[in-house]
């Protein structure tokens, strides 16, 4: 039975994880063990197997203490000191215990696997406040055909309702006459765009804008 007060930092040891749930790692697991600075009783576990198929893994690596002891970092974990049965020994039975480097190997690689857990955390989270952003901005078209008098001055900003972004108002050109397609676009924060697509129509007429009105009513 393991003396539970003579844990040492850095010491290999058997740990019992027949509770867990699949994909968790289950079964008895040699680790590396560290103790909490928060608890006396738990400690950080760099949970290892001596399956080599595993060394082909992304996270996955070994030490010169115990070579055949292949680290998990993504089955790392706090574990309580209830949970220890054994020591593991070397060839030599001396337990094994990891020197200064490998402890500063096993954190440095465990650091830039939290890394990059953080950056795509971040991403995700930053892909999930653009497709709001995107999804919260409005541009609403009044009129989608407009016709009017060639040279004839016209305000587009009463055509258009939006929120939520920033608008660029079409510049047209009213001194030739035809049918002319023009883009209202909103755009966010994040440089997505929405537009909406206008008609204008410019006519030679010396009709007057009130006659038309009346006409089309």
């Amino acid at each position: 039975m393991i003396d539970r007060n003579k844990i040492k930092n850095g010491g290999a040891y058997l740990v019992d994880l027949t509770n867990e749930i699949s994909p968790e790692i289950v079964g008895q697991h040699y680790c590396y063990a560290f103790k909490s600075k928060i608890d006396k009783n738990l400690y950080l576990c760099f949970i290892m197997t001596s399956k080599p198929k595993r060394s082909k893994e992304k996270y996955t690596f070994s030490v010169p203490e115990n070579p055949n002891g292949i680290i998990m970092l993504k089955h790392t974990k706090l574990i309580s000191s209830n949970r220890f049965l054994n020591t593991l020994k070397d060839n030599n039975k001396n337990n094994i215990v990891l020197s200064p480097n490998s402890i500063k190997r096993i954190f440095k690689e465990y650091n830039d696997y939290l890394l990059d857990i953080q950056n795509s955390a971040i991403k995700s989270a930053q892909q999930r406040e653009k497709q709001i952003s995107y999804d919260n901005m409005l541009l609403e078209v009044k009129e989608k055909i407009i016709k009017t008098n060639i040279n004839e001055s016209i305000n587009l900003i009463d055509n258009v309702n939006y929120a939520n972004g920033t608008l660029t108002i079409p510049k047209i050109d009213v001194s030739k006459i035809g049918i002319f397609e023009y883009d209202y676009i909103i755009t966010d924060i994040y440089g997505q765009t929405k537009k909406k697509t206008i008609i204008l129509e410019v006519i030679n007429s010396t009709e007057t804008k009130e006659e038309k009105q009346l006409q089309e009513v």
